[in-house]
């Protein structure tokens, strides 16, 4: 078994790192995601104040109304969750396995679903419902790939 190249005057490898395999650039995928979790996290907190106000200005609106504010909430809560777990899968569980970024994480998977929900648009959450089971049907991204238009 050989040993790495050293610098001559003991038997100290000139890169310690140099032995470790490389890790792929994840600057234009889970850098942009966690970028993006931290700006909705930010808007997150302005939906609590939102939230809170709206109780506290207008206690006595519609049912109805008050319903929806709560249902947003709590989805928009659950989708937070959602997001700090992928990046925490990800980024950290995951931080030296360049192979769990072949396969989307079930708080990933999720995702399509429970961004749809809060916008109530039928349609959008028609299409998200189906995107969502695509991605259980097809747990790797290589299998995205086959998927066409017909």
């Amino acid at each position: 078994m050989s040993l790495p190249p050293t610098n001559g005057t003991a038997d100290v490898p000139l890169d310690p790192f140099g032995v470790l395999p490389k890790l792929p650039s994840l600057n234009n995928s889970l850098g942009a995601f966690i970028i993006g979790t931290y700006i909705s996290l930010m808007l997150y907190g302005l939906t609590l104040h939102q939230s809170y106000r709206y109780f506290r200005l207008f206690p006595k609106d519609l049912l109805l109304m008050r319903i929806i504010v709560v249902a947003t909430l709590i989805l928009e809560t659950v989708h937070t969750a959602l997001c700090m777990h992928t990046c925490y899968y990800y980024l950290v569980v995951n931080y030296s396995n360049p192979a769990a970024l072949l396969e989307g994480v079930w708080s990933i998977r999720l995702m399509p679903l429970l961004t749809a929900l809060p916008v109530l648009i039928l349609l959008f959450v028609g299409f998200a419902a189906a995107a969502t089971a695509e991605a259980f049907i097809r747990p790797t991204f290589a299998d995205y790939n086959k998927v066409e238009r017909q």
